[in-house]
């Protein structure tokens, strides 16, 4: 059965017609809100492990190469001579 472009219109001008539309945008909205509040929460999951990764990697190098303590008397050797 092949319905007709004036009955569809007819359908969806009336009251029923006009909540199942309503409904329908509702529910993609809905869904679109899931799908971007997930891309969200995986980006900033991502951000936050490459943030602790790039921190322990630091603290092995600073601990294999401890960071040189500066000397204020390095520009006092240099004046004396």
């Amino acid at each position: 059965m092949i319905l007709s472009s004036d009955s569809i219109t007819e359908y969806l001008s009336s009251p029923a017609g006009l909540n199942t539309v309503v409904l329908v945008i509702v529910l993609f909205g809905a869904i679109n809100s899931i799908f971007i509040a997930y891309a969200v929460r995986n980006s900033f999951g991502k951000i936050k492990d490459e943030e602790k990764k790039r921190k322990m990697q630091e603290a092995k190098i600073n601990r294999l190469f401890p960071p040189k303590p500066y000397s204020k008397n390095l520009n006092k050797r240099f004046e004396e001579d």
